[in-house]
């Protein structure tokens, strides 16, 4: 399996090498907000979003 799926890149980072508008807040900015509706905190997975999109704005891509 390793071999067959060794050249295979993720969406996001296809998205991010073609200057594209990825799915971050799509995907995790969904789980945030769940959380939230929940009355639960994910201070990693904020964290997280918050650095992938800190690093799409210094890249000049879209991050919303």
């Amino acid at each position: 399996m390793i071999l067959a799926t060794a050249a295979n890149y993720s969406s996001m980072y296809q998205d991010v090498r073609a200057g594209r508008r990825t799915e971050v807040h799509y995907l995790l900015g969904h789980a945030c907000r769940a959380a939230g509706r929940h009355g639960l905190q994910l201070p990693q997975l904020e964290h997280l979003l918050q650095r992938l999109v800190d690093n799409l704005r210094m890249r000049g891509l879209p991050c919303d």
